[in-house]
């Protein structure tokens, strides 16, 4: 997750918005024929009176318009991950205006009706994730400094699948899930009272996590479907200490420099006080003649 940067949702809040009625998309669908894409009432209810695209005015269809136009799964997915919130809105919403006009109602449950599926892949930083932590047996992965080089990511994937399975001690815990990785460094190092010069490492995959990564932001990233708690496994490595660098030639230069100078300093004194006992004062010679 390296190199990884975050986008303000205003950058590409474009993308997001239906331009018939200037709201996210809500059921998002795209007209094959342009592929510009709208929420499925709005475009609906458009081309009941249209043949052409209200963003480019190309003809969808001579006779049929509504053939032409198709439900954006991807998109919609898209737009309930980037906008925190909107899907249980929309879900609330839905169930209000079916508990007022029972007799629309679909008779299937699902999203139409307003039923939130427990498998949705749409997070907020809000809601509470199920955690798991396990430490790994024989201290984990190797740290940065002393990891050895894999033949294939395979490799190291099936590595780490199975150290996870032999774990020998798990923490579950229920956090939010705008909870940052280094927060939860934090709460294992309070947690096994670890001194300053060991370093605690973070990973879902094959890759540390950092401490900037939300856990949304790693349930998004690892596709994590809330079947089971979201397994994070940790290692602690000790941090090599780093070599004693030897006095630099100058320094001692330097130093040398300068206690040359104190002793030229001590020489001048003396000599000036042996001047002083040597030499005759003017007031001696006159008094003398």
């Amino acid at each position: 997750m390296e190199g990884t940067s975050r986008l303000k949702i205003g950058e590409i809040n474009k993308n997001l918005i239906c331009t018939l009625c200037g709201g996210y998309f809500v059921d998002a669908t795209t007209i094959i024929e342009c592929l510009h894409s709208f929420c499925r009432t709005c475009v609906v209810t458009y081309l009941k009176t249209s043949k052409t695209c209200p963003t480019c005015d190309t003809v969808v269809h001579k006779t049929r318009p509504h053939q032409n136009i198709r439900s954006d799964l991807l998109l919609q997915d898209l737009v309930y991950k980037l906008v925190p919130g909107l899907y249980k809105d929309e879900m609330r919403r839905r169930r209000e205006f079916y508990t007022n006009h029972y007799h629309a109602a679909p008779k299937r449950p699902g999203e139409e009706r307003g039923d939130e599926m427990s498998d949705r892949f749409a997070y907020t930083e809000e809601e509470s994730i199920s955690l798991a932590l396990y430490l790994l047996p024989d201290g984990g992965a190797e740290s940065l400094s002393f990891r050895r080089v894999f033949s294939t990511k395979e490799e190291l994937q099936s590595r780490i699948e199975r150290r996870i399975k032999e774990a020998v001690d798990t923490r579950y815990l229920q956090c939010k899930a705008g909870v940052k990785i280094g927060l939860l460094k934090k709460f294992i190092r309070l947690k096994y009272g670890l001194p300053a010069h060991y370093e605690v490492e973070m990973f879902h995959s094959d890759e540390p996590l950092r401490d900037s990564n939300t856990l949304c932001d790693v349930a998004y990233t690892y596709n994590w479907r809330r079947r089971a708690p979201l397994a994070l496994a940790f290692c602690v490595c000790e941090t090599p200490k780093a070599p004693t660098k030897p006095k630099s030639s100058r320094l001692v230069s330097q130093q040398n420099s300068v206690r040359g100078k104190k002793d030229d300093v001590e020489i001048t004194k003396e000599n000036r006080k042996i001047d002083s006992e040597i030499t005759p004062k003017k007031d001696d010679v006159v008094k003398k003649e």
